[in-house]
């Protein structure tokens, strides 16, 4: 298994005094460094969300970022319905074919020959600080050369971490795994039509909302630009998602990609991919996108 190796990582353990939860954060690595670039980018990964239960749930904040942001309810994820080769496939910028994984395990995975976006982007912009942040541990193993990983117990407790990491080394580039969705889903079903799953949906909303409001005021006290990035892996059907390529419902899903003042810009007539959202994210940081890693996705287009 592709498995981090603990070593020389600093493992601390974290009470935050404002959590409903005694659960530990566990910090597998923090080097302290701050963040250095105006230009930033935070995806956020909501788990296991079918694009139709999005029509049902109030996720207001989701839909007002569509104001200023790419977005799409019609992309194709890829084969393989799990959530290892769905998050492998945005964050290493290939289909499962190239970066060899096909369940949720890291035997026989591709990742020396096509990197995941920390790494690509540190051959140019080595200064970068990049970080990884999930309450699901085998997310924290789809990437490398983060500056900061974090693991946490629950969905709260990931954005409580988030937000005080955001304002304090404010990294170029984080990456976040919602996983409430997804656990919901798999317990009472994924299904718009299943309170429990759409509850779930909206409570990922509201912590939306507070890091929205987070980006906002450090874009007017400091200047910075924020590409916003919220996808999802799949959706499902009944209480599981696995192998069901042939299931609009878990394989056709989302992304809203918002940066700052951009005019609204749907493609949802046009089928995208998951793998473009890697190439359009390299771009906005302005890193070259070079011939030899052979990704998969194309730059989608903006509005400006």
């Amino acid at each position: 298994m592709y498995i981090k190796r603990i070593g020389s990582v600093f493992i601390a353990l974290l009470l935050l005094t404002c959590s409903k939860t005694n659960s530990p954060i566990i910090q597998l690595k923090n080097d302290q460094k701050i963040g250095v670039n105006k230009r930033k980018v935070l995806i956020v990964g909501w788990d296991g969300v079918r694009t139709d239960a999005l029509a049902v749930a109030d996720t207001k904040t989701l839909f007002a970022l569509t104001k200023e942001a790419t977005f799409s309810w019609n992309v194709d994820r890829g084969p393989f319905t799990v959530s290892v080769p769905g998050w492998s496939t945005l964050l290493h910028g290939v289909w499962p074919e190239k970066h060899g994984l096909t369940e949720n395990a890291f035997s026989g995975n591709h990742y020396a020959d096509y990197p995941d976006l920390f790494t690509l982007a540190k051959q140019t912009r080595s200064e970068f600080v990049t970080a990884n942040l999930s309450n699901w541990d085998q997310f924290l193993d789809i990437t490398q050369n983060e500056n900061i990983s974090i693991e946490v117990d629950s969905d709260f407790q990931l954005t409580q971490q988030t937000l005080m990491l955001l304002n304090s080394q404010t990294p170029d580039l984080t990456v976040l795994h919602f996983n409430d969705p997804d656990f919901n889903g798999h317990e009472t079903g994924f299904s718009p039509d299943n309170p429990k799953y759409i509850k779930a949906i909206q409570r990922s909303d509201a912590y939306l909302t507070q890091l929205m409001e987070l980006v906002r005021y450090r874009e007017n006290r400091f200047q910075e630009e924020w590409m916003v990035i919220v996808t999802t892996d799949h959706g499902g059907c009944e209480g599981h998602h696995d192998q069901q390529e042939d299931k609009k419902e878990t394989r056709f899903i989302w992304y809203v990609i918002r940066t700052p003042n951009q005019a609204p810009l749907n493609l949802t007539a046009e089928k995208t991919n998951l793998v473009d959202i890697l190439p359009t994210l390299f771009e906005w940081l302005n890193i070259p996108i070079k011939k030899e890693w052979n990704l998969d996705g194309k730059v989608l287009k903006r509005h400006v």
